[in-house]
């Protein structure tokens, strides 16, 4: 997990913990009012609902192909 925050900042993202038991209207205020581009999730968690932000899984396989899916 620290590996995966310093590689967010390094890349000049920003690092902002969601806990997947939060309330969707909360995951929704959390993501609009950090301006995210995209949501980095582990094991499919807060998958089920659409954010309207890109969603990468990081325990896809899928997500470190060298070509993306089509």
């Amino acid at each position: 997990m620290v590996i995966g925050m310093l590689a967010v900042l390094q890349a000049g993202g920003a690092y902002v913990p969601i806990d997947p038991d939060y309330p969707e209207d909360r995951v929704r205020y959390m993501l609009n009012d950090s301006d995210a581009k995209l949501l980095l999730v582990q094991k499919g968690e807060l998958i089920s609902v659409d954010y309207g932000i890109p969603i990468v899984d990081l325990s896809s396989e899928e997500a470190y192909a060298a070509e993306p899916a089509r």
